[in-house]
């Protein structure tokens, strides 16, 4: 056997030793892209959670006055130049609309939310989550072309971006599944398609509804209770009827919303169709008085028409007509047809079982004026879309397998390149070492910007309301003992009418200055909205905590500021002060805020506690 030269040896070695070189910065190189892309992926999650504790927190003002965060909404709007945030705020314009019932400025801040939410970095999952929650509202106007359409966009988005946005938002195919599910399930029980309906129940039932997330478990129990009003089950209507009533109740107790009072609707009609009347009665005033409160002149017909029905049941033949007739005035005020066309058969049936045949001529004839049923193509159309949204789920997997298979084609190309790759591999080293310098230097910077995104309100340098309030969760979670004050600028509105909204600008960053000089490190400021912060103050006693909120008074009252004109403007604020009682924290922001118009309405410039 022939020896090897030494010269051989050496390059064996060498080629081995390089070969060696390149699989660990190849392994090294691939393990820097997933930790950068997982870490990228914690941090846009943590922007979501922060931000949907703000949806949260904003519906509960929103239910409570409209016209009120509309206005402060508005206002925010028009100052915010970020993507991301206009997104949020069109989209909670967008929800306020829902609650006034008006169709037109709907649809103009949803378009607008979904322009925001596109052209930001971090609007993906946002854009999806609210697809998801117009899905339901069109499901409870019965727009099923519309509700389909979105539901479709919603599918599309989890499809085209590789799974990006179902990692964001912990989602799994079965979630998925589940949605569309829930949603046919609903639409064809709500149209009567009796086979499709079946199809989608014998799927939601391969899943264990105990296990599911109360959200979920919420949509569910409404689907399976239109089935089942579908069917006319009259034991399994009371059965999910209840179940409605108590997840909703579940949810409402935990994100301090309030659906329980918009599904009543579906509780009472489980009610009536099982021939129950005991206490439809005291619901359907629940009902009514909600929806007088909310404009909502959509659900009021329907709460009106179930009068009607009641009515009947109990035999009270007067009081049945005139609610019937009430909801047939503002189902005509809404346009919808159908609806009335339905009615006048409930009223000649009515009118038929008390012998008032004077009444039923005339309601035959408006029956068949206002007629506009389905066709069997409406049906066969939703079916279609039915079908292409369970397409495009489906093309999510085959596209999973075509991206493992792409996988290995890339490895084996791998191989078959790797003499190439030796020639070029001290290029290839520098620049991977300067990618990963550079990732490094733009992950800092990154996460720099999205703590001070989530933090900080970007006119004033004060907490964001998000972030402040988490910090006021934290306080009452721990027991600790703190004051709180709420300031509002007086007369805001008049200095930025007169002098414009750059000077009024000008005055929220002067008192948010001022106050940050005075208070103490423990303590803290947040912008609550508008021109109006929260002021909290720690580790003081009481005497303490309002000579400070007196400091931060009187320093504001000898700020005055040149206008554009070079006249001394003088600002002053009013504000309520309290310490923190055990109740509930938002029930204390308006207690504090209630003592905070007391001033207002007491001269202004002052405190009162």
């Amino acid at each position: 056997m022939k020896k090897l030269s030494s010269k051989k040896f050496l390059f064996l070695i060498s080629f081995t030793g390089v070969l060696i070189i390149l699989l660990v910065i190849s392994f090294f190189f691939k393990n820097i892209s997933k930790v950068t892309y997982y870490n990228k992926i914690e941090d846009e999650k943590k922007i979501y959670k922060k931000q949907s504790e703000y949806k949260k927190s904003q519906k509960k003002f929103i239910i409570k006055d409209t016209d009120k965060e509309i206005e402060i909404l508005n206002k925010q709007l028009a100052k915010s130049n970020n993507d991301l945030d206009k997104g949020l705020i069109c989209e909670m314009l967008y929800y306020c609309y829902v609650v006034k019932d008006d169709l037109y400025k709907q649809k103009e801040f949803y378009l607008l939310a979904e322009e925001k939410y596109k052209g930001s970095e971090y609007g993906k999952p946002f854009l999806f989550s609210m697809y998801k929650n117009m899905v339901n509202d069109f499901l409870d106007y019965k727009n099923y072309k519309e509700a389909l359409s979105i539901l479709y966009k919603s599918i599309e988005l989890l499809n085209d971006d590789s799974g990006h946005v179902k990692a964001i938002l912990d989602y799994t195919d079965d979630d998925v599944d589940i949605m569309i599910s829930y949603n046919f399930l609903q639409i064809f029980s709500d149209n009567n398609v009796i086979s499709k309906a079946d199809e989608y129940l014998d799927k939601l039932n391969k899943y264990d509804e105990e296990k599911l997330d109360v959200y979920t478990r919420l949509k569910v129990s409404t689907a399976k209770l239109k089935y089942y009003t579908m069917k006319k089950n009259i034991q399994k209507q009371k059965e999910y009827a209840d179940k409605l009533y108590r997840n909703a109740s579940l949810y409402d107790k935990e994100n301090g919303t309030d659906i329980v009072n918009w599904i009543i609707i579906d509780i009472i009609e489980a009610k009536l169709n099982s021939n129950e009347t005991n206490n439809v009665l005291e619901e359907l005033k629940t009902g009514e008085s909600f929806f007088i409160k909310n404009n909502n002149k959509k659900y009021l017909a329907s709460i009106y028409e179930f009068y009607g029905e009641y009515y009947d049941k109990i035999n009270d033949f007067d009081n049945s007509i005139l609610y019937y007739n009430n909801a047939i005035k503002l189902y005509i005020d809404n346009k919808e047809r159908v609806y009335v066309a339905d009615l006048c058969q409930k009223i000649i049936k009515l009118n038929e079982k008390n012998n008032r045949e004077a009444n039923i001529n005339y309601y035959k004839q408006y029956m068949n004026s206002m007629s506009e049923k389905e066709t069997n193509q409406n049906i066969k159309n939703l079916i279609s879309m039915a079908m292409d949204i369970n397409n495009s789920s489906n093309s999510q997997k085959i596209n999973e397998i075509n991206k493992e298979k792409k996988e290995i084609e890339l490895k084996d190309t791998f191989k078959n390149l790797f003499i190439i790759v030796l020639i070029v591999f001290l290029i290839t080293l520098s620049l991977v070492l300067k990618r990963l310098f550079s990732e490094m230097r733009k992950r800092k910077l990154s996460e720099e910007r999205l703590e001070e995104m989530v933090k900080v309100d970007y006119l004033t340098k004060a907490h964001a309301k998000g972030y402040g309030y988490s910090l006021l969760k934290s306080l009452i979670y721990s027991k600790e003992e703190f004051y709180m004050a709420v300031i509002d600028v007086d007369n805001f509105k008049s200095i930025n009418d007169n002098y414009g909204h750059v000077f009024g600008d000008k005055i929220l960053k002067t008192i948010s200055n001022k106050i940050k000089r005075i208070i103490g490190e423990n303590d803290f400021l947040i912008r609550f909205g508008g021109e109006e912060f929260i002021l909290v103050i720690r580790n003081k006693s009481e005497i303490e905590a309002f000579n400070l909120i007196e400091d931060c008074r009187r320093t504001i009252e000898e700020v005055s500021l040149k206008n554009d004109d070079g006249n001394e403007v003088k600002i002053t604020v009013s504000i309520g002060f309290s310490k923190y009682t055990n109740e509930e924290l938002d029930e204390f922001i308006i207690k504090v805020d209630k003592l905070l118009y007391k001033a207002k309405s007491s001269g202004k410039n002052r405190i009162e506690m």
